[in-house]
C-alpha cells in the first residue's frame, strides 16, 4: 500500500489555483488534480525526473487543468512529487501552473516553490 504525504504548503497551492482560475475553472482543475494524484499513486515511476537542483530527487507530472483540452494544446500544469520505493511513500511537494515566459513569472510553479523546505511534510 502506498502512503501519501503532502507538504504543508500544498494546500496553499490549491487555494492559489482556485483564486487564479475562478470558481468554475478552479473546481474543474481540482478534479483534474485528483485524477492526476490517483494516476501517480498507480504509476509512481512514470513521470519525468526533474534535472535541475535542488529538485533532482523529484518528478513532475504534466497535466491539463480541464478534462477536454483543445487539439495541439500543451499541458500547463505540474504536480511535483518524490517517490520512495523503500517505504512505499509518495511525497507531494507542490502543484501549480507552469508559465514559461521571461522574465520568470512569480506565479510559475517553479518560482513559487524555489525556497520551499522539503523537510516539512504532513501525512494525510
Amino acid at each position: 500500500m502506498i502512503h501519501e504525504i503532502y507538504h504543508p504548503h500544498f494546500s496553499d497551492d490549491l487555494i492559489f489555483l482556485l483564486h487564479e482560475l475562478g470558481k468554475k475553472k478552479g473546481h474543474e482543475c481540482l478534479l483534474q488534480i485528483d485524477r492526476t494524484i490517483e494516476h501517480i499513486i498507480r504509476f509512481p515511476h512514470k513521470a519525468a525526473k526533474l534535472i535541475y537542483p535542488p529538485l533532482t530527487d523529484y518528478r513532475k507530472k504534466k497535466f491539463f487543468p480541464i478534462a477536454r483540452p483543445g487539439k495541439r494544446q500543451r499541458p500547463n500544469m505540474r504536480l511535483i512529487y518524490k517517490y520512495n520505493p523503500d517505504n512505499q511513500t509518495i511525497y507531494f511537494l507542490a502543484v501549480g501552473i507552469r508559465l514559461t515566459e521571461k522574465p520568470r513569472n512569480t506565479k510559475d510553479i517553479y518560482q513559487r516553490i524555489r525556497n520551499r523546505n522539503d523537510q516539512l511534510y504532513k501525512k494525510e
